[in-house]
């Protein structure tokens, strides 16, 4: 039987004004508006969990603003366990937080990444929905004034399903 080779193909050329990640200003340096990174009360290395937030949304709602954020927990293991929380800022910094409450539809889902907006003074949450070893999708819904969501549209477009399954 005759060896065969794999040859790769070229690379394809890099895109016109492309710049190497090492080359890159730091991301607070990248924006004309004011940057920094916050500190979160819980954040960091604690018995037997690591937390950390990340992936932000930020809104201004009935006077104030809000950050939404990704919350990582790790209890046992790389994965974690992803909820979304949101937080009042005041003088720009998180003071409270509100853990946004979703209700599951199987056991062990996560949700992450979350995007806000108010629409006719309702605030609008937007997230990515998924379980380990599952697919994952997007899902919108509507906050209450207690950070529920009590109804979860689950948009069927390309490959978004209507669940995880």
């Amino acid at each position: 039987m005759p060896l065969a080779i794999f040859i790769r193909p070229p690379p394809p050329p890099l895109p016109e004004g492309f710049v190497y990640p090492k080359e890159l200003p730091s991301i607070t340096e990248q924006s004309k508006w004011e940057t920094g990174f916050y500190r979160f009360r819980d954040e960091g290395e604690g018995f037997k969990s690591q937390v950390e937030y990340f992936n932000c949304g930020i809104v201004n709602w009935r006077g104030d603003d809000w950050l939404i954020t990704r919350r990582r927990a790790e209890q046992s293991g790389p994965p974690g366990r992803n909820t979304i929380v949101a937080w009042k800022l005041v003088d720009n910094q998180p003071q409270r937080d509100y853990p946004v409450l979703i209700r599951p539809v199987f056991s062990g889902e996560n949700w992450e990444d979350p995007r806000i907006t108010v629409v006719d003074g309702k605030l609008l949450l937007s997230w990515c929905n998924f379980r380990w070893n599952s697919l994952a999708h997007q899902c919108v819904g509507y906050l209450t004034d207690r950070w529920f969501v009590p109804y979860v549209v689950r948009p069927e477009y390309g490959r978004n399903g209507s669940h995880l399954l």
